[in-house]
């Protein structure tokens, strides 16, 4: 029998037992504190599953905690679902699944988003019903994984419950085109695209952004660890253009186009994200079973 209720403070033990049994060291819930400090966090919604009274399996909606959606107050992540390795496959997750959906229900927000390891494909499958469009793909974000510290690529998918009203022109090179109307048309959303280069009045200061996320990188690289930082670029900005070929000139890698990204003043826009990418990513670890998982990648290894 399979029962999923609010998680409380006991369940502390339950639930590192569910993620030491599933991820490594390098995963956050790894460490004791941080389940501790989730699980005290009133704005965190903790889900705890228990087969024949026994935890069995743990999952979460939360603000989203990627950088470009830091101003973010009406949307809602999935997160941290994880359920015990020698459980999986015994509908925990499903029933996981469900008690997360009739609280997002509850909640009525904007956006869901979810990420995915694209090497799990049973994540995929639990997380398909929600109607997540493909956004992102992450190469090399995930060192949790695996036992071998071999990192995963991870799959970001959003859905939008309602259309917010804002500006729709979005200023692009042609070979950004592809990507933008492949994940605004995904996710129901309209968009009329125009194409502007004109060179960039300040690229001082993103120009210096570029330098430190490289430095960054570098320093992770040498030091055996990863590199999570983004860049992204504000495509309803005439000066788009000129900051994603400064960029690419620079290394980074498109690894997706956020939308709705909302900004401290109340607005929104369309966003593509950036990143170095660590080398030796294994692309035969990367499975997509989402719709659309797989069109993403092609078209963001054409734009690169």
């Amino acid at each position: 029998m399979i029962e999923v209720r609010r998680s409380g403070p006991n369940d502390l033990d339950g639930i590192f037992d569910v993620f030491r049994s599933v991820y490594n060291d390098r995963h956050p819930y790894s460490v004791r504190t941080e389940i501790e400090k989730d699980l005290a966090n009133p704005v965190i919604f903790s889900y705890t599953a228990l087969m024949d009274g026994k935890i069995a399996g743990y999952g979460q909606l939360r603000q989203p905690e990627y950088p470009f959606l830091s101003f973010e107050r009406q949307a809602l992540e999935i997160s941290r679902l994880g359920v015990r390795s020698e459980l999986q496959g015994k509908g925990v997750g499903k029933a996981l699944m469900a008690k997360l959906e009739e609280a997002i229900d509850g909640e009525d927000p904007l956006i869901v988003c979810a990420c995915m390891q694209t090497a799990d494909e049973r994540s995929q499958h639990l997380l398909a019903p929600l109607g997540l469009f493909p956004v992102a793909l992450f190469q090399g974000l995930a060192p949790d994984f695996f036992d071998d510290g071999q990192a995963s690529s991870v799959l970001m998918g959003m859905c939008c419950r309602r259309v917010p009203v804002y500006p729709a022109t979005l200023y692009l090179t042609p070979r950004l085109e592809r990507l933008a109307q492949f994940v605004v048309a995904g996710i129901g959303l309209h968009r009329e695209f125009l194409n502007f280069a004109e060179p960039p009045e300040n690229s001082e200061g993103f120009l210096k952004q570029l330098a430190l996320h490289r430095e960054t990188f570098e320093s992770h690289i040498r030091s055996g660890g990863f590199h999570f930082g983004f860049v992204t670029v504000d495509l309803s900005s005439p000066e788009a253009p000129a900051f994603y070929a400064m960029a690419h000139e620079a290394g980074f890698t498109v690894e997706g186009l956020v939308p709705m990204v909302p900004h401290a003043n109340g607005s929104r826009s369309d966003h593509l994200v950036m990143r170095l990418v660590p080398p030796g990513i294994d692309d035969t670890r990367i499975r997509l079973v989402i719709p659309g998982a797989t069109e993403l990648k092609e078209i963001l290894d054409t734009v690169g």
